[in-house]
């Protein structure tokens, strides 16, 4: 995903937004040029609706949500701000009328709330506010430990290192952690860091196989494969093994904070810090505390994070955080248009993109994103009993299948697993009059 669009010019909402909505029942009956407009202003509400459905179950606030979707998907404006604009009752009556024909789009009961209380999500014009509250209350002297060797390792272990802290990254092998210390060196270089400062930055940096590394750490920011069972026996040794005082964050970005961590048996001193990829310049933390998080932990964690000069949002443990829960169902429905044959991509991408000023359309960034990784999230959404998520649609399912990831397989994405079908994947020009 890639960093935020941001304009002081553009309306809050698309003027066209809600006449398109209210035609998205009888999209399926339009001519096919036509059709764009409606789907995808109804693919765009579904994710308004699923925003206020967060904050009126309790998990995350509307300032929460709004900061996750700008800063970790790009958009100009967070979805409940949009909400606002459309107005409330407006907004509730559309999806009622929209879940007449499909029961997903059925109204959050907190836009019923709200708006018979004359309410919105937001009590002022501002929706850009950033959600740190407090100034930073960790030294940048303390030590962290990153535990893995991958993208999101390096990049994490990068941000530490930048912001001052004394950074170690733990990988399983010497070779592994020769090869995560040239990365950072590499991002550091990149990032323009002077010769002199880069030396200074790396007396304060080691990548080392020796798990000795742990007992001295501070804070430890797991970032190992995304499998429960290995984080879980890595967490069991955190546990044994690190100070009594340290606090024990795992990465993940989609699976049970909770489930990840407990074996650690300190129940007090886990939470999930989910960074962004590229972690080094994304500019959002989702911050999760699991059940028995203590506030000093807590404090403490969102501390460092912000040390980095990154925005802190906070969200409680289920499946997807705030970004994901919301961005992979939306992606998925988006791919289900298309399986149905209802648009191209370039269709449906041109007309979100316009609705939403988003930078990225649905179809480039499932393309973006990986298609593997999409449908992994969205099983683990769909299988969560606390969520209404669907399965992955049988387009994602091929695209996995077929090995059409995305970038990751470069010229082998959803528009050339299309076109292989023999499915058209940009508008016909029209014949000449």
């Amino acid at each position: 995903m890639s960093e935020p669009v941001t304009s002081d010019t553009r309306p809050v909402v698309h003027p066209d937004l809600v006449p398109l909505a209210a035609a998205y029942p009888v999209a399926a009956a339009l001519p096919e040029p036509d059709r764009a407009g409606p789907l995808a202003a109804g693919l765009l509400l579904g994710l308004l609706n699923e925003a206020a459905r967060m904050v009126g179950d309790g998990y995350a606030t509307a300032e929460a949500v709004d900061s996750a979707v700008r800063l970790g998907c790009g958009w100009p404006v967070g979805p409940l701000a949009v909400l606002d604009a459309v107005g409330l009752p407006t907004a509730r009556d559309l999806l009622a009328r929209l879940a007449e024909q499909d029961d997903s789009f059925a109204p959050a009961p907190i836009l019923g709330r709200l708006a018979a209380a004359g309410r919105g999500f937001h009590p002022g014009p501002d929706h850009r506010a950033s959600s740190r509250a407090t100034e930073p209350t960790a030294a940048p002297g303390c030590s962290v430990v990153v535990v893995g060797s991958g993208t999101m390792a390096t990049g994490i272990a990068e941000s530490f290192l930048r912001a001052g802290f004394r950074t170690a990254l733990l990988a399983r092998t010497r070779d592994k952690a020769r090869v995560a210390a040239e990365t950072v060196v590499f991002g550091l270089e990149r990032a323009g860091v002077a010769e002199d400062e880069l030396r200074q930055v790396l007396e304060r940096w080691t990548a080392t196989a020796d798990r000795a590394v742990l007992g001295a750490a501070d804070l430890v920011v797991e970032a190992v494969v995304e499998e429960p069972d290995v984080k879980r026996r890595l967490f069991a040794e955190l546990g044994r093994v690190c100070a009594p005082t340290a606090v024990l964050a795992t990465s993940t970005s989609s699976l049970s904070v909770r489930h990840c961590t407990e074996t650690a048996d300190r129940p007090a001193q886990v939470l999930g810090l989910h960074f962004f990829n590229p972690a080094a310049a994304m500019p959002l933390v989702e911050l999760v505390p699991s059940g028995g998080t203590s506030a000093h932990t807590l404090a403490r964690a969102r501390g460092a994070v912000e040390r980095l000069g990154k925005t802190v949002v906070e969200c409680g443990d289920r499946t997807g955080f705030v970004v994901n829960a919301l961005l992979f169902p939306y992606l998925n429905r988006a791919l289900a248009l298309l399986d149905q044959g209802a648009m191209t991509p370039s269709a449906l991408d041109t007309a979100v993109r316009s609705l939403g000023g988003h930078p990225l359309g649905p179809v480039r960034l499932v393309d973006t994103v990986g298609a593997d990784v999409a449908r992994e999230v969205q099983w683990r959404l769909h299988v969560d009993p606390e969520l209404r998520a669907a399965a992955p649609v049988p387009l994602l399912e091929a695209l996995v299948t077929h090995r059409h990831l995305g970038r990751k397989t470069a010229g082998k994405g959803v528009r050339a697993f299309l076109a292989s079908r023999g499915v058209a994947t940009v508008e016909p020009v029209p014949a000449p009059a």
